[in-house]
């Protein structure tokens, strides 16, 4: 049976016609992926209904957030308060749920599932206002990525800012690169995506780097860079009044380790290329030659300079291995992570 990923690949085909055998063939594949698909997020559903009443992992993290805001309001005392290197709008948004949740941490689990839901909403309506075929197997394929698991099943703030994101591409699109539109109606496009990704940064920081993407795309499409400038602009004056009051992109309480650096840049980038290899592996065609030069040159570059540094079963390793070379076994380890 072909995968979400197999479906980029028959898409392209379906776009220069198909008999109508291989169109029977393909309609029989999405309603067994979109059947799957939906198994998992019943699957899902259910471990969040039996999932436990106390925090777990992260949430202690997050969970404290939402009394701050309901003590300090939006404040930056507020902002100053926080433990987490997360953006302030988790609390400010999920307190105003409060009166059905109560705070209560295994009733809040259920609004990300309800994010959750709302993304893949919002990725369907992108994607077939785009016309792109398979619309609705691809927008549920979502599932296949491990951390949405964790994302959506514990009260984190990735979906809430995944959402926002999401919202913030519905102005884009290819009718905002191709569009004969006003001046002015193309550049409030731009803004407003802008804006909305600047809100989306309020939640996850990193997101403000989708703005910069915008640009890219408009310089490599050679389409309306000036309304394009717009967006980085616009996204970077939302998050400024926070990044000011922190001093940073992190809160003060939380210390400048977990703000911008090498390693949470290829850690990220590592991420990226595991959900692709998941989603849509045809994306990631190279020669033999490329693949071993990218992994020979990383261990190499790694090993040298320790850009990521990771220990697995440090306890057991430390037994086995000799302590002067325990930091070369977290720098291979690293390595082999962001593979």
């Amino acid at each position: 049976m072909e995968t979400p990923g197999k479906l980029f690949q028959m898409a392209s085909t379906q776009r220069l016609g198909m008999s109508s055998s291989e169109n029977s063939r393909t309609t029989v594949t999405q309603r067994r992926i979109m059947l799957i698909e939906l198994l998992l997020f019943a699957m899902l559903l259910v471990m969040l209904v039996r999932s436990p009443r106390r925090l777990v992992y992260d949430e202690a993290n997050t969970a404290p957030t939402i009394s701050a805001f309901h003590a300090y309001g939006l404040t930056s005392r507020y902002l100053n308060s926080l433990t987490h290197a997360s953006g302030p709008l988790f609390g400010a948004i999920y307190s105003a749920f409060s009166s059905v949740s109560h705070d209560d941490i295994y009733r809040l689990r259920f609004i990300n599932y309800g994010l959750t839901c709302t993304f893949v909403g919002l990725m369907l309506w992108l994607l077939r206002r785009e016309q792109f075929p398979f619309s609705t197997p691809l927008a549920g394929a979502v599932m296949a990525i491990p951390t949405v698991w964790v994302c959506t099943g514990i009260a984190l703030d990735e979906m809430l800012g995944l959402v926002l994101l999401a919202g913030a591409l519905v102005p884009l699109g290819k009718n905002a690169f191709e569009s004969l539109d006003p001046p002015w109606k193309r550049a409030l496009r731009f803004l407003l995506a802008g804006v909305g990704i600047g809100l989306a940064s309020l939640d996850r920081q990193p997101f403000v780097l989708a703005s910069v993407a915008v640009l890219i795309a408009s310089i490599m499409c050679r389409r309306h860079v000036a309304c394009a400038v717009l967006t980085p602009v616009a996204s970077i004056l939302v998050l400024a009044p926070v990044i000011i009051t922190w001093g940073g992109v992190t809160p003060p309480l939380v210390g400048s380790h977990a703000g911008l650096s090498p390693e949470h840049g290829v850690i990220s980038l590592a991420y990226g290329g595991l959900f692709t290899l998941l989603i849509a592996p045809g994306y990631l065609r190279f020669k033999k030659w490329q693949i071993w030069f990218a992994v020979l040159s990383s261990f190499a570059i790694n090993a040298a300079f320790g850009v990521i540094v990771v220990e697995p079963a440090k306890s057991l390793a430390l037994k086995l291995i000799p302590h002067n070379i325990m930091n070369l076994y977290g720098r291979v380890c690293g390595t082999s992570c962001s593979q």
